[in-house]
């Protein structure tokens, strides 16, 4: 069974290249995106060494200082864990640490040069995560300061709405009391008017009245005045029966004259 413990050794992230914008001042130099190319012999190293599983060394060496990774007693061991580690994170050579061969050197070298490749791409992807971050920050800093600002609109609004209503509710209850005193003074108005129509059919009734009785005295007046007329005077009672005639001279009307 395939065994990694890395807590001892450095860890490296195998991390997405940083936005193509984002350009940071780094310690390292800047180094070409691709290492230089392998020969084939060292691409089937590669594949052989990948076959390999070992054991990590101990965290403590021989020394005994806590966190020592190889000493001069595991140094075979900690080099094929280097080489099995190496390709298991994908970088491109199997190391000959105790050859002095130029080929076994220039792999060493190529593989020490995809790890500063791979370091400087995790600064550069740190210092663009950090900078997003404090964009984000940025941003969450002026939507709260926003949404502040907002929600002292909203107070305001809603202050004004209370006045608002507190106001409607008073011209409303105004308006009221005014519709009802308008309403009495109507109704008052209308039994006026109802009063005078019936003083006024009263008075015509009576006037009619006045008129028939004036019209009857006229009719009972009328044979009277022509008796006197023709010297005769009649008296009626009151079922307008004639009671008596007599005749008037000229002595007796100077006399009703006197």
């Amino acid at each position: 069974r395939k065994t990694l413990l890395l807590e001892s050794i450095p860890s490296y992230r195998l991390i997405a290249p940083p936005h193509p914008s984002h350009s940071p001042d780094l310690s390292l130099p800047r180094l070409p995106l691709r290492p230089p190319p392998m020969s084939v012999s060292s691409r089937f190293e590669l594949r052989a060494s990948s076959n390999l599983h070992q054991q990590p060394p101990p965290p403590v060496g021989m020394s005994g200082d806590v966190g020592t990774f190889a000493d001069a007693g595991n140094l075979e061991h900690c080099a094929k864990y280097l080489n099995q580690t190496l390709v298991t994170f994908g970088f491109p050579a199997s190391l000959d640490l105790f050859a002095t061969d130029p080929v076994s050197i220039a792999r060493t070298c190529n593989c020490m040069y995809a790890l500063l490749q791979q370091r400087q791409r995790d600064i550069e992807f740190r210092e663009s995560t950090n900078d997003l971050r404090q964009r984000m920050q940025s941003d969450i800093s002026r939507l709260e300061a926003k949404i502040e600002r907002m929600d002292a609109q909203l107070a305001a609004k809603d202050r004004e709405l209370a006045t608002l209503t507190r106001t409607e509710a008073k011209n409303t209850a105004a308006l009221k009391a005014h519709i009802e005193k308008l309403q009495q003074e109507r109704d008052e108005f209308q039994k006026m008017v109802i009063g005078n129509q019936q003083v006024r059919t009263q008075q015509i009734h009576e006037t009619k009245k006045k008129e028939k009785e004036y019209i009857k005295l006229q009719g009972e007046a009328k044979p009277s005045i022509d008796g006197e007329e023709k010297g005769i005077i009649t008296f009626r009672n009151g079922n307008n029966e004639l009671v008596a005639e007599r005749g008037t001279t000229a002595r007796n009307m100077d006399w009703k004259k006197e």
